[in-house]
């Protein structure tokens, strides 16, 4: 009899102890999901403000375009209004699908594989939305003359001389930046999956 109590009690120490270590492995794996979310944040957010200030843009766009008197400029318009509408779209796209995997601990593997097929499209957004920026700049500035009535001084071949180094340097420095900071912020994220 006392043998098989011993046995009986292991058995509820070995239940109770396999019961304790699922608890101790979701735990762990609901906190690895909230670090991960928040690390994405850093890249949600300032996307979701710069969204807001694109489609504020496309709005201003649309909204004056009886003001824009030369058709090229007119051409410029409807090109910048897709360019603020489409890229930032894009960009919380690639971020939501970044933001969508599935943390869990049986398929660790395919969860950073999954990962990284999200993350390179989130690249291959922000170096499309770079390359255009570069033709936002060059483009914007004739149509908001336009806009305002003030096409003569953008007309200038000394204004051109000074804007565009000026705002093509501006964007170089500025995409360096938040591609550095988005860089470490995905690479933290993809190493706080490899934990789990």
């Amino acid at each position: 009899m006392e043998l098989e109590e011993m046995k009986s009690r292991w058995q509820d120490l070995s239940v109770k102890v396999e019961r304790q270590e699922r608890i101790q492995k979701d735990i762990l794996l609901e906190m690895t999901k909230t670090r991960f979310k928040r690390k994405l944040d850093g890249i949600r957010l300032p996307e979701l403000f710069g969204t807001l200030i694109s489609l504020a843009y496309a709005a201003y766009l649309v909204f004056n375009f009886g003001k824009i008197d030369l058709w090229f400029n007119q051409i410029f318009a409807v090109a910048n209004v897709l360019f603020f509408v489409i890229l930032p779209l894009a960009s919380l796209m690639a971020i939501r699908r970044m933001n969508a995997l599935q943390i869990n601990h049986l398929a660790m593997t395919e969860m950073v594989g999954e990962f990284q097929r999200a993350k390179r499209n989130f690249w291959r957004v922000q170096q499309a939305a770079v390359w255009l920026s570069g033709v936002i700049v060059l483009t914007l500035v004739p149509v908001l003359g336009d806009i305002q009535d003030k096409m003569g001084r953008f007309l200038e071949a000394e204004f051109w001389m000074i804007y565009i180094p000026l705002a093509l340097a501006f964007l170089f420095f500025f995409s360096r930046y938040v591609l550095g900071k988005y860089r470490r912020i995905i690479n933290q994220s993809e190493d706080i999956l490899r934990e789990v």
